[in-house]
């Protein structure tokens, strides 16, 4: 319980941490419960809602003529081009803007890779999940410092919340096994 606790808390991501005594500790974690975005006669599919450069935004996938571009779109309505003329594969699955501009991508079920592409849309790494036994990434988040989080599912029905650190430069991911939550006197 406590470490679902502590993966729902950093979903909303976080902007201060420190480590003390092999203990991660995260404080200002954002949590955001309304959102509304308003979206013209689009019929774009929503493939994630984030926070990215301190707001809240939802990554929108437009599928035509056997391509999918991908959008950003804001709470006020406008909308920006992340990246256009990719596969139709890319229309299925969930989507992370991460703060440099880089996309991740990944389908979620029985979870075989994470995807990070480039904002012209070229696959710059592949991350494997297959062995690691992810059944569902429920969410993914970036820290101020730049480092990548997400939480799963690994196993069948009732299976409990993993926290793992992204590290797509070295094409792996680790388990966060002890989560300390500033403040709240949380350990998990």
């Amino acid at each position: 319980f406590i470490l679902f606790l502590c993966c729902a808390f950093l979903t909303g991501c976080g902007d201060k941490n420190t480590q003390q005594n092999g203990v991660m500790a995260y404080a200002d974690v954002q949590a955001e419960s309304e959102m509304n975005f308003q979206r013209e006669g689009g019929m774009e599919r929503v493939m994630g809602t984030q926070f990215y450069q301190g707001e809240a935004v939802q990554i929108c996938a437009d599928r035509s003529n056997e391509t999918v571009e991908i959008y950003l779109y804001r709470e006020d309505g406008s909308r920006e081009l992340l990246v256009e003329g990719l596969a139709e594969d890319y229309y299925f699955g969930y989507w992370f803007l991460a703060g440099e501009g880089n996309l991740y991508y990944w389908r979620n079920w029985m979870v075989e890779s994470i995807e990070k592409l480039d904002t012209s849309g070229k696959v710059v790494s592949r991350i494997p999940m297959k062995d690691m036994g992810v059944q569902q990434i429920m969410d993914m988040c970036q820290l101020a410092d730049g480092r990548m989080f997400i939480t799963y599912l690994e196993g069948g029905m009732g299976s409990a919340y993993t926290l793992a650190e992204v590290h797509s430069a070295a094409g792996k991911v680790s388990k966060v096994n002890t989560v300390k939550l500033d403040g709240m006197g949380c350990v998990a």
